[in-house]
């Protein structure tokens, strides 16, 4: 005769039962990283989806607070070239 396995149903959601399931450990280094990559879609977003006409143009960039940083530190004066082409 077989034995059926079943999974036990969770307490609550889902997601919540998930994530007390996990390690301390996991928890920890899982709240900075969700964080980080929500505010760089949210960044990317602003940039692309909700531009605001009356503000000057903004230099495109994937991560904030460095922006382009590294592209003009490199040669200012081809980054400003370039984003003056675009405008």
């Amino acid at each position: 005769m077989e034995r059926e396995t079943t999974v036990p149903a969770p307490n609550g959601p889902y997601l919540l039962s998930s994530w007390l399931g996990l390690s301390l450990t996991a928890q920890i280094f899982l709240v900075p990283t969700i964080s980080i990559f929500l505010y760089i879609i949210k960044h990317v977003l602003q940039q692309l989806v909700f531009v605001d006409k009356t503000q000057p143009p903004v230099v495109f960039s994937w991560l904030p607070l460095i922006g382009s940083t590294v592209e003009y530190g490199i040669e200012p004066y081809k980054f400003y070239a370039k984003y003056q082409k675009k405008v």
